[in-house]
């Protein structure tokens, strides 16, 4: 005879009802490394993110993505097995961060970057950010962990304390959101990328541009700070509505509340001019002069159906004994309660 738990049997078709809302990827600009036409195809993708001249995307199964630029093994080198639940992208560097939140990194180790250098080891982070020389990563209580290159004290300048609850990163430096919506900025401050930011509370998201900060209040309105050659600050939209907010090396993107893409900064190769008009996208990030973007719906929620599992589970369970098979005391009780 065999004894079955039926914890196992609901693992399974618990599994079976998540509902996977993936989306498919669009590109545009700059296309010298294949950062546009070797675009992945599919429907299967649920969120993105760039590197200095490519891009990354998680798709639904957990696993990575990656094109562009292949100088340091960004494309090559990238994980082929395990499962993923965040993905990041700096100058020559990529990571990504598990599912037991232990992170992984691949690209340029060595100079001028660095910043592969020191990885934390252990499980547990729940956000990862990579920028040009340093990257960054948030612990389950909000505390932040730097490694790399700590040019402009990029690394040693790094916020103590915890409850902070996202991170990005930018050429020398970083950004964070506290729990209480305020930002705290770090690194270098050459073109007010400190000296600019924004006070006061009530911030909902933050990214970074190579030298520029922007940050999304709760009624869409962005606010960008920092450096400002081609516009990147003072040419961010105006307005509310907005639900998510972007930066690059030369541009800023914005998504408004129909999925509509705005895009300002540098109009070098298409950057601005090429990019998509219709409606309808879930998620825009950008690298150099070239934007991707998500287009449908990212939400990958678990949503169980519990009158069809039932019903599956019964007929599981009788097909089982039919076979020897025997329920355990704790099977029996957990069926009793469905």
């Amino acid at each position: 005879m065999h004894l079955i738990n039926l914890s196992w049997i609901l693992l399974f078709l618990f599994h079976g009802a998540q509902q996977t809302n993936a989306a498919t990827i669009t590109a545009w600009g700059w296309n010298y490394y294949g950062q546009v036409t070797n675009v992945p195809t599919g429907s299967d993708f649920t969120t993105l993110a760039a590197y200095s001249e490519g891009g990354i995307a998680l798709r639904s199964n957990g696993s990575i993505a990656v094109w562009g630029d292949n100088t340091f093994g960004q494309v090559s080198n990238a994980p082929t097995s395990g499962f993923y639940k965040a993905i990041a992208g700096g100058g020559g560097h990529l990571l990504a961060l598990r599912t037991d939140g232990s992170i992984v990194g691949w690209g340029n180790s060595g100079p001028p970057f660095y910043a592969l250098n020191g990885i934390p080891t252990g499980t547990g982070f729940t956000a990862i950010a990579a920028g040009d020389h340093t990257s960054y990563a948030l612990a389950a209580d909000g505390s932040i962990v730097a490694w790399g290159l700590d040019a402009y004290n990029a690394v040693t300048s790094t916020p103590t304390g915890t409850g902070f609850k996202q991170i990005a990163a930018n050429a020398y430096g970083g950004i964070a959101l506290r729990a209480d919506g305020s930002i705290a900025t770090w690194g270098e401050d050459t073109y007010g990328t400190i000296s600019n930011t924004p006070s006061g509370t009530g911030f909902i998201s933050i990214d970074a541009g190579r030298r520029t900060g922007y940050a999304l209040r709760a009624d869409g309105s962005i606010v960008a700070w920092g450096w400002d050659l081609n516009q990147e600050v003072t040419n961010a939209p105006k307005g509310t509505g907005f639900k998510q907010v972007a930066g690059s090396d030369g541009n800023g993107f914005a998504l408004n509340a129909a999925g509509e893409i705005q895009v300002w900064g540098a109009n070098s190769l298409g950057a601005i001019s090429d990019r998509p008009l219709s409606s309808g996208f879930s998620m825009v990030v950008g690298s150099a002069y070239t934007g991707y973007a998500l287009y449908g719906s990212n939400d990958t929620s678990v949503v169980p159906e519990p009158s069809s599992s039932l019903i599956c589970l019964l007929f599981s369970s009788l097909l089982l004994r039919s076979k020897g098979w025997k329920f355990s005391k704790r099977a029996l009780h957990d069926l009793t309660q469905m």
